[in-house]
């Protein structure tokens, strides 16, 4: 099991942040090797929503199916996601600063043995270093978010 935990500051309110977030379209330009993201049956997200999402992982192909299983609209959102050999449990929280939004996130992966010996064997790493590897991809992904957030406004939030 692999335990994740990372806070950003963003310069925005949670509202905003909240509406990046949560939209599905959007997902694949700041989610670090997630390539296609659709709601599965729904028009709108909210918990118990299911999402098909495709993956690019060392450049093999993926499909997996993410659930919705918590929101409380615009403080936390909670995501299960599945996969063969993979579970992600993702937990985000979005709270209100002076500066804007603190954006707290925790995950927690569990990878079976087999897909984490393809991980290292392709990537030639040690378990270790396999495990910096998807901390740096959630790190990614949370700066893209951070960017791609702040840019839609070049004033400040105050």
């Amino acid at each position: 099991m692999l335990y994740i935990g990372l806070k950003r500051i963003i310069r925005r309110p949670p509202d905003d942040v909240w509406g990046f977030l949560t939209d599905v379209m959007s997902l694949p330009s700041w989610v670090s090797g997630l390539v296609e993201a659709r709601l599965c049956g729904a028009t709108r997200i909210g918990a118990g929503v299911l999402l098909d999402i495709v993956i690019d992982a060392n450049g093999k192909r993926h499909v997996a199916r993410s659930e919705v299983t918590r929101w409380r609209q615009p403080s936390l959102l909670t995501v299960e996601t599945r996969a063969r050999g993979v579970l992600v449990l993702d937990r985000v929280a979005l709270g209100p600063i002076r500066e804007g939004t603190e954006l707290v996130v925790d995950a927690e992966l569990k990878l079976g043995p087999r897909l984490i010996e393809r991980f290292v064997t392709a990537r030639t790493l040690g378990v270790a270093e396999a495990d910096a590897a998807i901390e740096q991809a959630y790190e990614r992904s949370l700066d893209a978010l951070v960017k791609r957030v702040e840019m839609v406004d070049s004033i400040p939030y105050r």
